[in-house]
This record gives C-alpha cells, structure tokens and sequence, in this order.
C-alpha cells in the first residue's frame, strides 16, 4: 500500500478514535485502541442488528402468503 494511502487510513482511524498515535522521537507509533474496537465490533454484532430477523421472518411470511 503506498504510504499516502496507509496515512489517509490510519488518520480515518485515529479521527474515530479506534486506533491512538504516539510520537517516539521521530517515529510515529499507531496502536489499535482495544476498549473502542470492542464497543465498536459489539455494536455491529449485536445493536446494529437488533429487530432485523425479526423483519426478515415477517418479510418471509409475507412473501409465503402472496403465492
């Protein structure tokens, strides 16, 4: 990946707060930030999908009852 590419990315990423910068003298340490990344895989995983199957069962009997 070319480095303008890995900075845009990883600025993305410390912008939403998943991933924390340190300056070592003059390099830059990317680390991921753990607590976010859980709350973050944990919201996907569960929150976002709240009710869906619920509307996908509905969808699916619904579709059944019109033929």
């Amino acid at each position: 990946m070319a480095p303008s590419r890995l900075a845009h990315h990883l600025r993305t990423l410390v912008e939403a707060d998943l991933v924390v910068q340190d300056c070592i003298g003059r390099q830059i340490v990317n680390c991921v930030d753990s607590n976010a990344m859980n709350r973050t895989v944990s919201f996907m995983t569960c929150d976002c999908y709240v009710g869906l199957r619920e509307q996908r069962v509905w969808i699916v009997s619904l579709a059944s009852s019109i033929r």
